[in-house]
């Protein structure tokens, strides 16, 4: 298990450095798979403090949120009530498709899967997955 935490580790390197050449976002938004929040009223709530959400605003924080939010639904369909607007084409062109993000995590959730952790809800059922 330890090896899946190193891999999400460094696949949130991975992004951080890409998202730094990246087309950044208003200062006053964060951008999630192509969409724009405004999170501003849910940073004091947040569960994992507001250091760690506060890192995504002003630019396109989607490896960020999936490093800590990874196989669940739940968190994604959270964020629909704070959803400002669709990006507009232009924008949107200009980010793509990460083919190898989206194949390991297919690659880590079926290592997890294998190890007995069950992570179809983003959330463990071994007390040793943290």
């Amino acid at each position: 298990v330890a090896s899946a935490v190193t891999i999400w580790s460094m696949l949130a390197d991975h992004f951080e450095r890409k998202n730094e050449q990246e087309l950044r976002a208003s200062r006053d938004w964060w951008i999630i798979h192509g969409e724009k929040y405004d999170l501003d009223s849910f940073v004091n709530k947040h569960p994992g403090g507001r250091s760690a959400i506060l890192l995504g605003k002003g630019r396109d924080c989607t490896a960020l949120f999936e490093s800590y939010h990874p196989f669940s639904t739940k968190h994604k369909s959270f964020l629909n009530s704070f959803k400002i607007q669709q990006m507009g084409e232009s924008q949107a062109s200009m980010q793509t498709a990460d083919l190898l993000y989206e194949e390991l995590c297919v690659g880590v959730k079926d290592a997890l899967m294998k190890a007995g952790i069950d992570v179809s809800d983003g959330k463990s059922t071994k007390s040793t997955f943290k």
